[in-house]
């Protein structure tokens, strides 16, 4: 009465991959049957399940819903997301990055709804009070686990922006941009063209959930890294 479907989505093409998830749910739901679903693949298994177990070398180490099951299983295998430095040997510094949630709260695990905005803590310190701020920027990056860079975005600096050597902002992503997957981000405070003081490469790492967006009737097949929605203009010759 138990259908074990172990990796499925691993092989095969998108057709191949279509078809073994329209039998899984014909037989779950039409034949009121159990299936489990053993896969890597986050998109997929908060598409078709209800209920999760996180294994660890044999071992049960966490169920519930798919949904905290996720959150756990990701919490466990992301790169680390809290970023903090101290450094008093630059005159200015990236010193903390953080993933928060809508109301600020900082994130244990970064997961986002793909329709929700991706939103992140930065603070910067700075040592020197007679610090020249003249054209220099706080830069925030985000690039995919290959490493390739999605987009940047800058900050212009200024001496208002410090109370008692620190600097605090918000910086909220669009909704929607990003397709379900991982990304990493990056930090940077420089003078274009001039000075690099402060270089962090990976600064924080997130993650796109899909329960709702276009790509979701895919299944995790790649399907780019970006959405859009061109215009489409029907022309009758």
């Amino acid at each position: 009465e138990i259908l074990v479907v172990d990796e499925v989505l691993a092989v095969g093409d998108a057709e191949f991959q279509k078809k073994a998830i329209g039998k899984m749910q014909d037989v779950s739901k039409g034949e009121g049957r159990t299936v489990l679903f053993v896969s890597h693949n986050m998109d997929s298994k908060l598409n078709l399940c209800k209920n999760g177990v996180v294994m660890d070398k044999g071992s049960v180490v966490y169920s519930g819903t798919i949904f905290d099951c996720v959150n756990n299983y990701l919490k466990d295998n992301s790169v680390t997301n809290i970023y903090s430095s101290c450094n008093d040997t630059k005159q200015i510094y990236v010193k903390y990055v953080a993933p928060v949630d809508e109301k600020n709260n900082v994130l244990e695990t970064a997961s986002y709804f793909f329709a929700n905005h991706v939103k992140y803590e930065v603070q910067v310190a700075c040592n020197d009070s007679n610090f020249d701020f003249h054209n220099c920027v706080l830069e925030l990056s985000v690039r995919t686990h290959r490493n390739m860079l999605m987009f940047c975005s800058e900050y212009n600096l200024s001496k208002s922006d410090f109370v008692n050597g620190i600097a605090k902002f918000y910086v909220e992503l669009p909704s929607s941009l990003l397709a379900p997957g991982s990304y990493l981000v990056g930090n940077a405070i420089h003078q274009p063209n001039v000075c690099v003081y402060d270089n962090v490469s990976q600064s924080s790492s997130f993650t796109i959930l899909d329960t709702n967006s276009p790509y979701l009737k895919y299944n995790g097949v790649n399907q780019g890294v970006v959405y859009v929605e061109p215009k489409w203009v029907n022309v009758k010759c």
